[in-house]
C-alpha cells in the first residue's frame, strides 16, 4: 500500500540520470511482472519478507536503482493484555509463573504495549552469472530494558519501560545463492527446529512455552534437491555457542522433506500467512559446555557434551490454494529431546541456579562462584560435579479457516508441554518440574493490511516441591502490515 501511494505521487515512468541509471519505486510483485526481478530473485525476496508480513510480502515497497533493490517492510502492533498474576511482561516465553503464596502470584496485571512493532530492510545486489546476493536488517523494540523499580541507580521507570523501548536486532544476515549451494552468514533462525515454517499461530509474542525459538549468529550452507514430487533440503551450520568460553561453536544440521503439491493455508506467529507444503524436518544440535571448576579461584575446568534432536511436522489436513483457502485446516507439531539446550527456547531457565560455594569456616564475605554461562543450561551440584539440564518438549497446533468471508477469519489452538527429567536432582524445590500451556485464538482481517486477534491462554507451572502455579491471560492484538 505504501508503494502504491508513493507511485501515485511519483512519475509512473522510471527516472534516468546522465549516466543512464534508472530509479524506480514500486512493489516486488510489479517489479517481477515487468521483468526487473527474475523469478529466482522474486522468490528469494518473498521468502525473506514472509516471516514478518506473510502474503503481503509481494507488496513489499521497493526502491530499485539500476537493479540494486531496497525493500522496506514490517508492521505496527499494539497489544492489550490481562494476566491473573504479575508474572510476565508482554511476552511470556518460558518464564516461571509466580507461586500462589507470593504477592505477584495473588495479584493481577494489565498492560498496553506497542513494543513488538517491527521494521526491516532488504537489500539486493544485481545477479551475476546466476549468483544472487542479498542482506537483511530487521529490528523490533523488545530490546533489553532496565528493571522497573526504585532505590537503585540501575532501575528504570514504568513509563520508560513501555514508552521508550530499546531496539533489538532480530535478523541481521547476508545471503549468497548459487547454482551449487546457498550460504548464509549472520543472525538468523538456527537450523535446530522447524523455524519459521513450523511456528504455530498465536496472538502471544513468540517463542511461546515449549517452542524451539531463537535467532543466532551463524554460518550455514544449504542445498535444495528436487526429487520427483518432493523436495529435500539439506542444511549444516556453525552456530553461536551458549557461552563464548566454550571455545567451539554449536554444530547443527537438518533434513527437510517437503511435498510442494500438497499445500495448506496457515499463519506462523501472528502475521506470516500463506501457503505451505506438507513437510517433515528432522534436526540435531551438538554443543560443548566448559565451565571453570566450582571454586572461588578456579584453576581447571570441567566440560560436558550436550545437544538435542527435534522433529517438526506441518500437515495440511484440508488443503487450500492461494485464491481459495476457505475451510482450510492444518496441523503443526514439534517434539524435542534436549540436554543443555534451554537457551534455544525463549526465556527458559526453569528457575535453575548455581548453588552457593561451601563455606565451612563461615568466612566473611562468603566465597562466590563466578559463572560464565546463563542459568538453566548447566549446574554444579554441592560437591562440584557438572550436570546439564535436560528438557523434553512437545507442541501441537491446529488452524482452521472459516468456510466463509473469503477466508478472512480463522481459529487456532495450541497445546504444549515441557518436562525436565533432572531438575529435581540438581536444583532447588522452587525450580520447574513441568509446564503445560494451552491457548485458543480467533483472528480476522477486516482490511487487507489490518489484522485483529483475540487469545486466551492458561499456564500450569509445576515445581519440584509439588506446588502448582496458574496464570490466565487474555491478549488482544492489532497489526498494521506494510
Amino acid at each position: 500500500m505504501l508503494a502504491l501511494a508513493l507511485t501515485a505521487v511519483l512519475s509512473q515512468a522510471p527516472a534516468a540520470n546522465a549516466h543512464g541509471w534508472t530509479l524506480e519505486f514500486s512493489t516486488l510483485e510489479l517489479l517481477h511482472q515487468k521483468g526487473t526481478l527474475s523469478d529466482a530473485e522474486f522468490e528469494s525476496a518473498v521468502k525473506d519478507l514472509r516471516d514478518s508480513v506473510g502474503q503481503k510480502a509481494v507488496d513489499g515497497t521497493t526502491l530499485v536503482a539500476s537493479k540494486v533493490a531496497l525493500t522496506i517492510y514490517g508492521f505496527v502492533q499494539a497489544n492489550a493484555i490481562y494476566d491473573t498474576t504479575q508474572s510476565f511482561t508482554e511476552q511470556i516465553g518460558n518464564g516461571l509463573v509466580a507461586r500462589p503464596s507470593t504477592y505477584a502470584g495473588a495479584h493481577d496485571r494489565f498492560q498496553l504495549s506497542a513494543r513488538h512493532s517491527r521494521f526491516g530492510f532488504r537489500l539486493k545486489a544485481p545477479e551475476v552469472s546466476g549468483i544472487r546476493t542479498s542482506a537483511v536488517f530487521e529490528m523490533d523494540f523488545l530490546g533489553t530494558q532496565l528493571p522497573v523499580g526504585v532505590g537503585q541507580p540501575y532501575f528504570g521507570t514504568e513509563a520508560n519501560f513501555i514508552a521508550n523501548p530499546s531496539f533489538r536486532a532480530r535478523h541481521l544476515y547476508r545471503k549468497v545463492e548459487t547454482p551449487v549451494v546457498d550460504v548464509l552468514a549472520g543472525q538468523y533462525w538456527p537450523v535446530f527446529g522447524g523455524q519459521p515454517s513450523g511456528n504455530p499461530n498465536t496472538v502471544e509474542i513468540q517463542g511461546i512455552a515449549g517452542q524451539l525459538f531463537s535467532r543466532m549468529p551463524q554460518v550455514r550452507v544449504s542445498k535444495t534437491l528436487p526429487l520427483g514430487p518432493t523436495t529435500l533440503d539439506l542444511i549444516v551450520a556453525a552456530v553461536r555457542s551458549p557461552q563464548r568460553d566454550a571455545g567451539l561453536p554449536d554444530a547443527q544440521a537438518a533434513v527437510r522433506l517437503a511435498l510442494p503439491g500438497w499445500q495448506g493455508w496457515s499463519t506462523g506467529g501472528a502475521t506470516n500467512s500463506g501457503l505451505n507444503p506438507a513437510s517433515l524436518t528432522i534436526s540435531a544440535d551438538l554443543r560443548s559446555v566448559r565451565l571453570p571448576e566450582f571454586s572461588a579461584t578456579p584453576v581447571t575446568s570441567h566440560s560436558a557434551l550436550g545437544g538435542g534432536v527435534a522433529a517438526d511436522l506441518f500437515l495440511p489436513i484440508l488443503r487450500a490454494t492461494k485464491d481459495d483457502h476457505e475451510g482450510a485446516l492444518t496441523f503443526t507439531g514439534e517434539f524435542v529431546l534436549g540436554r543443555g539446550t534451554s537457551d534455544l527456547y525463549s526465556g527458559l531457565n526453569g528457575g535453575v541456579t548455581f548453588p552457593a560455594l561451601p563455606n565451612p569456616n563461615n568466612v566473611t564475605p562468603a566465597p562466590t562462584y563466578t559463572q560464565d554461562i546463563d542459568n538453566g543450561i548447566a549446574v554444579y551440584d554441592a560437591i562440584g560435579t557438572l550436570h546439564l539440564i535436560e528438557w523434553t518438549t512437545g507442541l501441537a497446533s491446529l488452524q482452521y479457516t472459516l468456510p466463509t468471508l473469503q477466508g478472512r477469519v480463522w481459529l487456532s489452538a495450541v497445546y504444549s508441554r515441557s518436562v525436565s527429567p533432572n531438575t529435581a536432582d540438581w536444583a532447588n524445590g522452587k525450580s520447574r518440574k513441568s509446564l503445560d500451556c494451552v491457548s485458543g485464538a480467533v483472528f480476522a482481517d477486516p482490511l487487507p493490511w489490518v489484522r485483529v486477534g483475540l487469545e486466551y491462554q492458561l499456564m500450569l507451572d509445576r515445581f519440584v516441591d509439588g506446588v502448582i502455579a496458574r496464570n490466565h491471560r487474555a491478549n488482544l492484538g492489532v497489526w498494521f502490515l506494510f
